[in-house]
């Protein structure tokens, strides 16, 4: 998986799109799948930040893969791949972010279908375990798309409208306001760029990141990366925390903020980034840009002409935050991803500070029982600097505590 939590909130609307297609304004509802020409439009659902699409293997019904520039290849579940007797090869260790392995299979002459796509068949190569990553995300995570898919069309992801659009890459030519940014492919088929770091009272930081719109957070830099430009003076405020949960596990790191970051002619101020702290797996060797700052522009993904174009959405002056409760949440498995136990509770959060504890399992909230939410609703809930009682069940009692989020950094 590309380096994080691939990672946190529901989204639907029932917003009219408009769409250009071939020079005729098409109107379209939410959930709807549009073909004109040589252009696909599909839904996606947007969730901790990440792309949701809908799709299937065989006769399956639904599944949700993920769109992810920080893989290569088609991957569906293991657990799933098993279930509809897809035929399995050997095993493959898989790391990304955390420090662990995984381990996975080659799968056999499988391929699977999104709504709205169905002449076209994508392969799967891979089978691995992503139960882990449905948990801490609260939602169906069947597979990934990564850049075997992408690089068959010229993929337009509007943040806004909650589309992807497909373009046929032999004849797709670009119009807009955006700008042009090239990029190149790393060793693992990655999309990079060079883009700066600034901070006030020194010259600018240069350096390569990944861009990976499967990674729900805002930047990540790795450890050497932070170490060689001295980017973490003793004066400036962190945090530790989980950063993410990928493939390999829990990934570590201090969670603080830079002056700004620039790419190309956008300049983002006092982005929240992740200063890695993982010896082992993907956050050891790349710097990564991620959702929460991608989201701020309509993002055009043109492999074949190595360029990726960014036009600034409304979203691109709001604020980046990090998590205000110091409550990270997962769901207990299952199908219907109820359930919620703490994974992790930060120091000297609000968390923290109601007495709140790992393994604690959430049983109310407000007096309403937790299991009318989803974790996607309740991660959005405790973004408000408003006080909230909570419910916990603790080995064979229960707590009550009252928790206000405040901004932590």
């Amino acid at each position: 998986m590309g380096p994080q939590t691939k990672r946190i909130a529901l989204s639907t609307t029932l917003l009219l799109t408009l769409s250009l297609f071939a020079g005729r304004l098409i109107t379209l509802a939410a959930g709807q799948t549009a073909s004109t020409g040589n252009v696909i439009s599909l839904p996606f659902e947007l969730i901790s930040n990440h792309v949701f699409l809908r799709g299937s293997v065989g006769q399956s019904g639904p599944l949700w893969f993920v769109l992810d520039t920080g893989d290569k290849y088609g991957i569906i579940d293991l657990t799933r791949a098993r279930a509809l007797g897809l035929q399995l090869q050997g095993q493959v260790p898989i790391g990304g972010a955390g420090e662990g392995v995984l381990r996975g299979s080659f799968v056999k002459d499988a391929s699977m279908t999104l709504d709205g796509l169905e002449g076209a068949p994508q392969k799967l190569s891979f089978a691995m375990p992503l139960e882990n990553l449905a948990q801490v995300i609260g939602h169906d995570f069947d597979g990934v798309l990564g850049q075997d898919f992408i690089s068959q069309f010229v993929v337009e992801i509007d943040y806004l409208s909650k589309r992807v659009i497909l373009h046929d890459k032999n004849k797709y030519t670009y119009s807009g306001p955006g700008q042009a940014i090239p990029i190149t492919f790393n060793f693992g088929g990655h999309p990079q760029a060079t883009a700066q770091i600034l901070e006030k009272g020194r010259d600018p930081v240069e350096g390569t990141f990944v861009f990976d719109i499967g990674y729900g957070g805002s930047l990540v830099v790795n450890r050497s990366f932070v170490e060689k430009n001295q980017l973490l003076p003793p004066t400036k405020k962190t945090i530790p925390a989980i950063a993410g949960v990928g493939a390999g596990g829990e990934s570590r790191a201090l969670i603080g903020r830079v002056g700004g970051f620039k790419l190309g002619g956008f300049l983002i101020d006092n982005p929240v980034v992740s200063f890695s702290l993982d010896v082992r797996g993907a956050a050891t060797m790349l710097n990564v840009v991620g959702a929460e700052i991608l989201k701020k522009f309509k993002v055009v993904l043109d492999y074949g002409r190595r360029t990726m174009i960014l036009e600034a959405n409304s979203q691109f002056a709001d604020p980046i935050e990090f998590h205000k409760s110091g409550l990270f949440l997962k769901t207990n498995g299952g199908g219907d991803h109820s359930g919620f136990t703490v994974m992790s509770v930060f120091d000297n959060s609000p968390a923290s500070e109601a007495g709140i504890q790992k393994g604690d399992v959430l049983v109310s909230i407000n007096g309403r029982p937790a299991a009318e939410f989803t974790l996607p609703q309740i991660n959005e809930m405790l973004k408000q600097e408003t006080q909230f009682v909570l419910r916990f069940k603790r080995s064979e009692g229960f707590i009550e505590v009252k928790l206000k989020p405040r901004r932590l950094i």
